[in-house]
C-alpha cells in the first residue's frame, strides 16, 4: 500500500489525522478515518464516476466492447 505525503510537511500528525489516510493498493482507495472507520474506493468505481476526458474515453470503449460481445 501507499500513502499520500501531506501536502505541508510541517503539518503536525494530530491535523493530518483529522482529515484521515489515504493509502491505495492494486484494488483502489482507502481512506482510514481518525474515529476507526475505513472507506474503501474501487479503482473501477472511481473511474465511472470521474469527469475527465480520459474517464470518459474509457467508458466509452469499455461499453462499446460489452455491446459488440
Amino acid at each position: 500500500m501507499h500513502t499520500l505525503p501531506r501536502e505541508n510537511p510541517s503539518q503536525s500528525i494530530n491535523e493530518s489525522e483529522r482529515e484521515g489516510i489515504v493509502v491505495w493498493d492494486q484494488k483502489g482507495l482507502v481512506v482510514l478515518w481518525p474515529d476507526g472507520h475505513c472507506s474503501r474506493f474501487p479503482w473501477s468505481a472511481l473511474r465511472q464516476a470521474c469527469p475527465c476526458a480520459e474517464c470518459r474515453t474509457q467508458r466509452g470503449e469499455a461499453e462499446h466492447s460489452t455491446k459488440k460481445g
